[in-house]
């Protein structure tokens, strides 16, 4: 009421002055400017109160006598706001996570400090912590509030106040050695301006605030600018190397561990199983495995010093849950949680974890049984498909080399009966190499070649995959994979405290009476050695580092199937941590460098991990393992068979032009040409007794007689065709 009465106040001595001036005249309007920062709170405020004034002044005749008040109100859209929308662009565009602001602690300073955290917010950056100042401090009241401020993270300063409080501000972080290296000050354009220009500040702080804590730098970037055709306007918008505090220029990481003096406080589970992983001694609380190793070796790798402890969670007893151990770190009862941590989807949601520093996903464990060979296990190593294809191809290669050694070889003439028998006894002797019959052509020859190197292949693959067969005692179960147990309806075995409860339960479906919650690896076995029909399971899932520790001390089980989920294991920390990301680039280091698989070597033994299932599949043989040969092999007949014909062909047109002579009529040429049967009956002569056909004919003609020639009709083909 009282802000209102002041505006009322001040539009009519505004009114007033207005009209003293020409009392005879009285205009009939009178409009008066008013801008505000529409976006502050006084800017609301006064917009809400100015229009309730003029409001109020109009309805009241008595005030200006008839004459109307118009307030035009702009909105000034102040380089303060413009200044914090630059300020979030610039933090963004350097990759600055958390800032510190400074501000005067007043409307306009809690104002522009609101928007500064809605516009990182926007690009999902935060305010660390907020540095209040109380106007008309003291400086030594100033300094209070600066030191505390450097014992937090952020060294990324935004400074939102006055003048004259941005001046002290920045003398006294000078003298707090708060403009050294590492530390970044940024201020607000309207402070910025002045600083350019300002004759009231000494050479020294002027330097130091110009050149060092006020960035005026482009935060377009410089492909973007460069793009751009030249122009005066965009001219000073290049930007440039810039020089950071401490006269280097690296961009500084804009955080440091807290120097607050207190550790953080990292969380690990107490592990009564699998103690390779996290092992706490009751007696002495050290603490030690493979994956307090891997962060020790990631923190040493780090440029600061960082000081923890390790906090144990647990009873001790049984292993603890790790949803709860998680949700300990945003109780901020933990800093972080390390140990054996697996990355799924919903922890992601509410912390932030490292790079995976191990695969791991969830597999299948079950009881499986020694597989004894069959009396048919000399059909085993193909399958049924690569038998259908060899004996098609036999067949084929046996058929190829009849017709090509038809006419040449007296090994392949005869009745029918017995070249067919030829047919299959030649095809299928080349296996062993023990065929009789010779080849005489070329193009036999040429096939021949091709398939025995084809058999040899062949063979040699067989006898390999039939002595592991017959060898290898390959390990059967009845479980498959994850569809085959699913639909099982028999009891499921998980580990206390793994998300495969959870897994199986919310995203595959599975009855939460079909769980079974297992501690340790003895209970691991004894439950698969009951089976689901004594009070056991039928199978356990877990993650795959623990399946192969407990492998690698039991060979009676196995794990079948392939992993159904994906993940790792990685190191949590609050959401935003810069930790979290410094660890990251340190895990792949230890990577890079070997460490971590040394690491690895020194904890965990690598167990039979391969799917029983697949053993046996690994040992056939498919068709897609020959494919080239086949091709091969194909490809030569079709050219062998095309060469054939040709030459067949080209004989036959020789044999017609012989037998019809120059004074035959051309019907019985053609007649000769056309007829199929006669070609035929050509064919399935002896080559011999062409060119000896051949040789009486051109011996007829040149005598000036008729031609003599053997006659290849349908009629006598059959009566000689007994006697080949």
């Amino acid at each position: 009421m009282k802000f209102m009465l002041h505006i009322l106040g001040i539009f009519c001595c505004l009114c007033s002055c207005a009209l003293g001036q020409n009392i005879s005249v009285r205009p009939n309007v009178v409009n008066i400017g008013a801008l505000f920062a529409l976006n502050s709170t006084i800017g609301r405020a006064a917009k809400v109160a100015i229009a309730a004034a003029v409001n109020d002044i109009n309805n009241d005749s008595s005030i200006l006598a008839g004459t109307k008040l118009v307030v035009q109100m702009q909105d000034t859209n102040c380089s303060g706001f413009l200044g914090i929308v630059q300020v979030a662009d610039l933090v963004e565009y350097y990759g600055w996570k958390l800032v510190t602001a400074v501000f005067i602690d007043d409307d306009y300073g809690r104002n522009g400090i609101a928007a500064l955290g809605d516009e990182l917010a926007k690009r999902k950056l935060k305010i660390l912590y907020k540095a209040a100042i109380k106007p008309g401090a003291k400086k030594s009241e100033m300094a209070a509030v600066l030191v505390k401020a450097t014992m937090m993270e952020s060294r990324v300063f935004v400074l939102h106040a006055n003048v004259d409080s941005g001046i002290a501000v920045f003398s006294l972080a000078y003298n707090l050695s708060m403009t050294s290296g590492g530390y970044v000050w940024i201020a607000t354009d309207w402070l910025s301006s002045y600083l350019d220009s300002s004759p009231r500040l000494d050479m020294g702080l002027m330097s130091i605030m110009q050149g060092v804590l006020t960035l005026r730098l482009s935060i377009v970037a410089p492909e973007a600018l460069n793009r751009k055709p030249s122009s005066p306007s965009n001219a000073n918008k290049k930007l440039y190397t810039a020089i950071w505090p401490g006269e280097t220029t690296t961009r500084p990481r804009g955080w440091v561990f807290p120097n607050n003096g207190n550790d953080l406080r990292i969380g690990i589970p107490n592990r009564v199983s699998y103690r390779q992983f996290v092992s706490v001694d009751p007696q002495t609380g050290v603490v030690t495995g493979f994956c307090i190793d891997v962060f020790v070796a990631a923190m040493n790798l780090l440029q600061y010093p960082v000081p923890y402890t390790f906090v144990p969670f647990g009873t001790g007893r049984e292993n603890p849950s790790y949803t709860e151990l998680i949700d300990k770190i945003l109780t901020n009862e933990f800093d972080a949680v390390v140990g054996d941590i697996a990355i799924v989807t919903n922890r992601t949601k509410v912390v932030d974890f490292t790079q995976p520093y191990i695969g791991s996903g969830l597999v299948i464990l079950t009881s499986v049984k020694k597989q004894s060979s069959i009396g048919w296990a000399f059909l085993q190593p193909f399958t049924i498909k690569m038998w259908c294809v060899t004996g098609m191809f036999f067949l084929i290669i046996g058929t190829v080399v009849w017709m090509l050694e038809h006419r040449v070889n007296d090994d392949f003439r005869g009745p029918p009966v017995k070249q067919a028998i030829t047919v299959f006894w030649f095809s299928f002797s080349t296996l062993f190499f023990a065929h009789r019959e010779d080849t005489r052509s070329t193009l036999g020859r040429f096939v021949i070649i091709i398939w025995l190197f084809v058999v040899l292949i062949i063979q040699s693959s067989y006898t390999a995959s039939l002595t592991s067969i017959l060898t290898v005692q390959h390990l059967s179960s009845p479980i498959k994979g994850i569809d085959s147990l699913i639909a099982s309806d028999e009891p499921i075995g998980f580990q206390v405290g793994s998300f495969a409860e959870s897994y199986l339960v919310n995203e595959l479906g599975v009855s939460p009476s079909r769980l079974k919650s297992l501690g340790t690896p003895d209970q691991y076995k004894e439950a698969l050695d009951l089976g689901p029909k004594q009070g056991g399971v039928a199978a356990i899932v877990d993650e795959r580092p623990y399946i192969e520790l407990f492998l690698s001390e039991h060979d009676k089980f196995a794990i079948v199937g392939s992993e159904f989920t994906k993940s790792g294991w990685g190191f949590a920390f609050p959401r935003d941590s810069p930790l979290a990301v410094d660890l990251s680039t340190a895990i792949l280091t230890l990577s890079e460098n070997g460490d971590l698989q040394r690491i690895t070597d020194k904890w965990l033994t690598s167990g039979s991990s391969a799917s029983p299932s697949d053993d046996l599949d690994a040992d056939r043989l498919h068709v897609h393992n020959f494919a080239a040969l086949f091709i091969i092999c194909g490809l030569a007949c079709i050219v062998a068979l095309a060469i054939h014909a040709g030459i067949l062909y080209r004989q036959y047109t020789l044999h017609v032009a012989a037998a019809s002579g120059p004074l035959s009529a051309a019907g019985s040429s053609r007649s000769h040409r056309s007829s199929l049967r006669s070609f035929l009956s050509f064919a399935d002569h002896r080559e011999v007794e062409f060119h000896k056909s051949a040789n009486k004919d051109h011996a007829a003609i040149a005598a000036g007689g008729s031609s003599s020639g053997v006659s290849f009709t349908s009629s006598n083909s059959t009566n000689t065709s007994m006697s080949r």
